[in-house]
């Protein structure tokens, strides 16, 4: 397996590969991804951009609401301790939970 590019420091050629080639498991799938969490967290407009060209239907980026292209994620590469996680997560899910219960 490769290590995941950092798509903010590739060409848009090199980035338009990374991102619209197979990705991992999905030949032995038969199946595309529809969602991708960027490498690192890492991302800018011409990334979200290359993320929406390559059909991707949800993008996750730690730290950062916005469009379904920088969707809220958590950020384990810096491995939160395990009960701060598990609040942060149930206070997330509780908003959820309301918001798709609604009014």
């Amino acid at each position: 397996m490769r290590p995941h590019p950092h798509l903010t420091v590739l060409s848009d050629a090199s980035l338009g590969r990374e991102l619209g080639g197979p990705k991992g498991i999905e030949p032995s799938l038969q199946a595309g991804a529809a969602t991708l969490a960027y490498p690192y967290g890492e991302h800018e407009p011409r990334v979200r951009a290359a993320a929406r060209a390559a059909g991707y239907d949800h993008v996750c980026a730690p730290g950062r609401k916005g469009d379904s292209y920088a969707l809220l994620a958590f950020d384990l590469y810096r491995s939160p301790p395990p009960r701060s996680f598990i609040r942060a997560l149930g206070r997330r899910l509780s908003r959820v939970l309301r918001t798709l219960s609604g009014p």
